[in-house]
């Protein structure tokens, strides 16, 4: 079916029934083939009369992102992954805008997110590798292109504290994932100093202190077949079992499969 057809389907659909959710398709398809302004109206009166679809607001979204309305399409897509967090599209869509926004830290969380919603994701796989990437680089860029022979130790520390958390944070992990656990350690403690109380920090120095225990120079793998960790890692699960239990009795829908 060509991209025509599938309008003329989509607009006979709404055309017999106005309250119909075919409004979403339909928009999504004026917005494939360019007619921006068209698909929008669509999608806004849509969106009006079934305000709880949220297929139909991340269409919403991406109209907007098109438009190169970011805030717009941000605050819609926050709305539908704080309705629906496994909505892999919205998270995705979430993503993209971040970029546009230039706010790289934001878009990694966001498709990490989006992992958490499909763990076999491949394009959010591929953009947290990227985005892991440029926020490692814009580290170094950051730390290291001062000279060693000019500027002291403080001085650098100084500048490493003053990234953004998002930034530091995707360093990192981009150092654990190369088992690089001293650097990462080291980094870690820096920021724990700006941060004290920051709970993705506290959970890095904490897995970190746990391979320190056993052997620094094991691997990831190794290390993370430890008792000491498994048990760690059982406690962690346990907890999010018990918060799925608890979220399973408040929101009977989420059973139904």
């Amino acid at each position: 079916m060509t991209e025509q057809e599938n309008l003329d389907y989509f607009t006979e659909i709404l055309k017999n029934d106005p309250a119909s959710k075919a409004f979403a398709p339909l928009a999504e398809g004026y917005r494939k083939t360019g007619q921006l302004e068209k698909a929008l109206k669509i999608a806004l009166d849509g969106v009006s009369k079934h305000p709880d679809f949220n297929s139909g607001k991340v269409a919403l979204a991406k109209i907007l992102i098109d438009l190169k309305k970011f805030d717009s399409a941000e605050s819609t897509l926050l709305e539908v992954v704080e309705s629906d967090f496994e909505n892999l599209l919205a998270h995705r869509s979430l993503g993209e805008v971040y970029i546009h926004k230039n706010e790289m830290g934001k878009a990694l969380d966001a498709f990490k997110a989006a992992l958490l919603a499909n763990p076999l994701d491949k394009m959010s796989t591929a953009m947290v590798t990227k985005l892991e990437s440029i926020s490692a680089k814009a580290f170094d860029a950051e730390v290291f292109s001062i000279s060693n022979e000019t500027k002291t130790k403080t001085e650098k520390l100084y500048k490493r504290k003053n990234l953004s958390i998002h930034a530091a944070l995707s360093y990192i992990d981009a150092l654990i994932s190369r088992n690089n656990y001293t650097t990462a350690g080291e980094h870690t403690a820096d920021y724990l100093i700006r941060f004290p109380k920051n709970p993705e920090l506290i959970k890095r120095q904490d897995y970190l202190s746990s391979l320190k225990k056993h052997n620094p120079r094991l691997s990831r793998a190794d290390a993370l077949s430890k008792p000491e960790i498994t048990k760690q890692k059982l406690k962690t699960l346990n907890s999010a079992f018990i918060k799925i239990e608890e979220q399973m009795k408040t929101r009977p829908e989420l059973a139904k499969g």
